[in-house]
């Protein structure tokens, strides 16, 4: 279309491409074209050495399975209590409002989240969330043991 012919009124003309360019953009687009690869190749940098990042020790997968005993009990906000068997890769449940479930960790790989429908436990610092499909959530923390 750059030079094809228009002729609307007054005599034939060349059609001009819109919007007119500015004086050197076809100069600076290298310019330009070298900047971009420069500031990909400084984002794309620390993407490659973040993936040198080694995973965690098992030190730390241990550190974080002993947190939670193997048998615990959850004093609730409203005078509720949950009890916990812990094994790792589930969690058997019993409050006192009447639900005893056995729930499955949910991601399998960690040892914190636990559900299955209708039910969500998360196990964090000594405390518990403790959630019941038409029920409010419920705020729990670990008894400590007397010994």
């Amino acid at each position: 279309m750059a030079d094809s012919e228009d002729h609307t009124g007054e005599g034939w003309r060349i059609a001009r491409p819109y919007p007119p360019r500015p004086p050197g953009v076809a100069r600076n687009r290298g310019a330009f074209i070298t900047a971009l690869k420069l500031v990909l190749a400084a984002l794309a940098v620390p993407l490659f050495l973040s993936a040198c990042v080694p995973p965690d020790s098992p030190k730390s997968a241990i550190a974080q399975s002993t947190a939670v005993p193997r048998y615990a009990t959850y004093r609730c906000d409203g005078d509720g209590e949950i009890t916990l068997e812990n094994f790792r890769t589930s969690v058997h449940v019993v409050d006192t409002r009447g639900v005893d479930v056995e729930l499955p960790a949910s991601p399998p790989n960690q040892t914190a989240r636990y559900g299955q429908p209708g039910y969500a436990l998360i196990l964090e610092k000594g405390t518990a969330l403790w959630m019941v499909s038409g029920k409010l959530p419920v705020n729990c923390k670990r008894e400590r043991d007397p010994a």
